[in-house]
């Protein structure tokens, strides 16, 4: 199956920036050419080239863009998903790190370690890693609502939003 014409739809949140994520997204955006990549990059001054990026986007907005993806890429923020889990969308999250100014505790490598096992959530920590993942769910058959027990995904969202509040 050609990989042509795919939407990937990428979120660093909006507290604070990310621009190792977003640098591997540009990198890896410029070997695949027909793939349309847009990024809500919060607080980065970043200046990226091949994606098309906006600061901050209404939740209608991102929503919108979260569900029309092919792909969807994030920092370990259990909002994005939990949105992922809603929609039924493939996520590759890439965990936020204290030590690069990213973030100022390391709770999201906690998530990345509960998030392990889940289905449709792959995990990146390196740019090669992202593309890997990213090419990985490109492949895959594509997800949808029909295609998962409903009772299983809705466990699975009732157990992230516990998780986040036991944290």
């Amino acid at each position: 199956m050609p990989m042509n014409n795919k939407q990937v739809f990428a979120s660093v949140g909006t507290r604070f920036p990310m621009d190792r994520l977003l640098r591997a997204l540009e990198n890896i955006a410029s070997k695949h050419d027909h793939w349309i990549v847009q990024a809500q990059i919060g607080p980065s001054s970043y200046s990226c080239t091949r994606i098309k990026t906006q600061s901050q986007m209404t939740a209608t907005e991102f929503e919108y863009h979260a569900k029309t993806c092919d792909v969807f890429v994030s920092h370990a923020g259990m909002g994005n998903i939990l949105l992922a889990a809603k929609l039924a969308k493939p996520i590759v999250i890439m965990p936020r790190l204290p030590e690069l100014n990213e973030h100022i505790n390391d709770h999201q490598l906690g998530t990345v370690k509960a998030m392990l096992t889940k289905p449709f959530i792959r995990i990146a920590n390196t740019e090669s890693e992202l593309e890997q993942a990213m090419l990985s769910t490109l492949k895959d058959r594509p997800i949808t609502l029909e295609s998962i027990d409903l009772r299983n995904r809705e466990k699975f969202i009732e157990k992230l939003r516990n998780f986040i509040v036991d944290a």
